[in-house]
């Protein structure tokens, strides 16, 4: 028993000397899977109650030493584990400087191109005071862990040390999660203020662009004002041009009435004239009336006329048909006649 102790023990002495040494910060691309190794860490807790179990009489049963040695190797493998993952559950607390660093970069970037107000002087000195206390929270959870004594070399020995430092990484890493607990709900509360802040940027720039809106709309009412009034410029021009074109028009209009009275007067004397002309023309049309009046009579007597030689040429006509048909049938006689002497004789 001893010997496979031996031949055991030096393979966990450097995961021991690891667990115990101080642990590195984390880096930052590291943060997000700290639920996972919490989660793990919780497995090997679990299991550890088996170990004390099998620990719990390891001095009596002399007559098991395979056995014995099989559960003190694994207590200290499961102590050794449980030790790693405390170690890796630890440094994630560092998460919430980064994401205020972060977040306030982000916040930074945002009120520069909104034009955000300053917050409240209150409000930054609270923001300051959680941001020290969440430093100060980091900073205790950073700090190394005890330095583990070596094992004993007596099994006994070895398993009670080894349930004692089961003990203490259970108590240990319940307050790995209490201080964990802790930056998570400092995390989620810094998270709110970046979100709040946030809303308040979007707000804000929300605000800005109505108000480059109106700015805008005020600019194109601006710009449809100065038309109006390069048209209303261009109007009074157009009327100036108008007013002196009317005055040059008033003069011609003076001319043009003078030659329009000569004129008048001309077609005054003309129509007179045509006015005889006409007197002349009715007289000759009222004579072409009684002469196309005598016509008219000639004309119907014609028509009178020609109804009666059209009546006579259609009497002529059926005495003709009549004849014609009269004919025809003499003939036709004719030719039964003949045709009856040919078969008398």
């Amino acid at each position: 028993m001893r010997k496979a102790f031996d031949a055991n023990v030096p393979k966990l002495k450097p995961r021991l000397r690891a667990a115990g040494a101080p642990a590195a910060p984390a880096p930052e691309a590291e943060v997000a899977p700290a639920p996972e190794a919490v989660a793990v860490a919780e497995a090997p807790v679990a299991a550890e109650p088996v170990a004390p179990e099998a620990l719990a009489s390891p001095v009596a049963p002399a007559a098991e030493p395979r056995a014995a040695g099989e559960r003190g190797r694994v207590a200290i493998h499961a102590a050794a584990e449980a030790a790693a993952q405390v170690a890796a559950v630890e440094p994630p607390a560092p998460v919430a400087a980064p994401v205020a660093r972060a977040a306030a970069p982000a916040v930074a970037s945002i009120a520069p191109a909104a034009e955000v107000p300053a917050a409240p002087q209150g409000d930054v000195q609270e923001r300051r005071e959680r941001l020290q206390k969440i430093k100060r929270r980091v900073a205790e959870a950073a700090k190394p862990a005890p330095r583990i004594e070596p094992v004993p070399a007596d099994p006994g020995r070895a398993a009670e040390s080894v349930l004692g430092l089961v003990k203490d990484l259970e108590v240990e890493l319940l307050r790995a999660r209490e201080r964990e607990e802790a930056l998570r709900a400092d995390l989620d509360e810094a998270r709110q203020e970046l979100a709040r802040a946030a809303g308040e940027a979007r707000g804000a720039t929300e605000r800005l662009a109505v108000a480059e809106k109106e700015l805008e709309d005020k600019r194109g009412v601006l710009s449809d004002l100065l038309g109006e009034m390069d048209a209303l410029e261009q109007e009074r021009d157009e009327s100036v041009r108008r007013a002196q074109a009317l005055s040059a028009l008033d003069e011609e209009r003076a001319r043009l009435l003078d030659d329009v009275t000569r004129r008048a007067d001309e077609e005054a004397r003309v129509r007179a004239e045509r006015e005889k002309e006409v007197e002349r023309l009715s007289e000759e049309l009222r004579a072409g009336a009684a002469d196309g009046a005598r016509l008219r009579t000639a004309v119907g007597e014609l028509a009178r006329e020609r109804d009666q030689l059209a009546a006579e040429l259609d009497r002529l006509r059926a005495e003709r048909d009549e004849l014609a048909s009269a004919k025809r049938a003499l003939e036709q006689v004719h030719a039964a006649l003949a045709q009856a002497r040919a078969r008398l004789g």
